[in-house]
């Protein structure tokens, strides 16, 4: 949290998280802002007014970005940031303003873990400084720090548990490793961007298919078919835009021999 009380200047400070319940997990930011402010203030989607400043917590995995057209915030703080697609950092990036004759200053701070969609341009952006949007590369601050640094930890009970964890994972809580990552051989999950049905719904869309990569192999029973390595028929929905992207509606895999094949194709269609 971030608080400022000034009597000459209008603030408000915004917090995001992804998802709602990520804001309300024990430990969280609702939970700790309960501790630290009267309980009776923070509710879900909080709005909190202390001592004439006013802040907010939002979740914004499920919000259209439209919400906070015309919105200013004079802080804005996003918490684990690599759960985040960049274009809505970059939307909610362009909130942060304040009159000419407010003497505050305007902040945008996030915090994150290694890992998760956002892993890729979080990187990119803060540690290499390579983003194609980045003006002023001296604007941009990263301060590394590890669970080393959280003196209040018990740090032998804790890494005994990130011990247990898949050596991605660890490297990326343990030790902080931005490059540690697992991909496909093809795609990168970063470089998708999952949008809301609601989202979706406004785009000018021009053309819609759906294209099947058949195959007629049914597993009925394991044994019979062990050491084998049969097919799967797979079926993707793609959806075109007046700009010329592309969306992934839908994708779907199975197992049917051919007389059951049509009929679970059109089922799907």
């Amino acid at each position: 949290m971030f608080y400022v009380q000034d009597d000459d200047n209008e603030y408000h400070a915004l917090i995001l998280r992804c998802t709602l319940s990520d804001l309300k997990c024990k430990g969280a930011l609702i939970h700790k802002a309960s501790q630290w402010l009267n309980r009776e203030e923070v509710q879900n989607n909080a709005s909190i007014n202390q001592s004439g400043m006013k802040q907010n917590i939002h979740d914004i995995s499920q919000c259209d970005l439209d919400t906070y057209q015309g919105s200013e915030y004079q802080f804005i703080g996003i918490d684990e940031l690599t759960q985040l697609e960049r274009f809505k950092y970059i939307y909610m990036r362009s909130r942060v303003r304040k009159t000419k004759d407010n003497k505050l200053p305007t902040q945008l701070m996030c915090s994150s873990n290694p890992g998760k969609r956002g892993n890729k341009w979080v990187r990119e952006r803060f540690i290499e400084k390579i983003d194609t949007d980045i003006q002023d590369k001296s604007q941009i601050r990263f301060i590394s720090s590890s669970y080393l640094d959280n003196v209040f930890l018990d740090r032998k009970d804790y890494e005994e548990y990130l011990m247990g964890l898949d050596r991605v994972t660890r490297e990326q809580l343990m030790n902080g490793n931005w490059y540690a990552s697992v991909k496909g051989q093809l795609f990168d999950e970063s470089d998708f961007h999952i949008i809301s049905h609601d989202e979706y719904m406004k785009i000018p869309i021009v053309k819609v298919i759906r294209y099947w990569d058949l195959a007629a192999t049914e597993v009925l029973n394991d044994d019979k078919l062990k050491g084998s390595d049969p097919d799967f028929t797979a079926g993707v929905m793609l959806a075109k835009d007046l700009s010329g992207n592309i969306y992934i509606l839908d994708s779907y895999e199975f197992q049917l021999e051919s007389r059951n094949l049509i009929s679970n194709q059109m089922v799907r269609a």
